[in-house]
C-alpha cells in the first residue's frame, strides 16, 4: 500500500514538472534544519533535579480559585 502511494506520488511529480520546485524546497528545509542546530544552545536544555520547573515557573503553586459557575 505505502510503496503504491509512493510511486503514484513519483508519476504525479514527473507528470506535473514540479520536481525542481520540490527538490528546491526540499533543500531550503534541509538548510533550514542546519541553521537551527548549528545555531542551538544545549546547555539550557536539562532540568536540576533540586529545583525542578520551580526556577522557570516561580517557585510556589498558588491554589486553584473556586467560582460559583451555573450548570446549565
Amino acid at each position: 500500500m505505502i510503496c503504491g502511494l509512493g510511486v503514484v506520488s513519483v508519476v504525479g511529480l514527473v507528470a506535473t514538472h514540479v520536481g525542481v520546485n520540490v527538490l528546491v524546497a526540499l533543500i531550503v528545509g534541509v538548510v533550514l534544519v542546519g541553521l537551527h542546530g548549528s545555531f542551538r544552545v544545549i546547555e539550557d536544555l536539562y532540568v536540576d533535579e533540586e529545583s525542578g520547573l520551580h526556577s522557570v515557573v516561580g517557585g510556589t503553586q498558588a491554589a486553584p480559585s473556586r467560582t460559583n459557575n451555573t450548570r446549565i
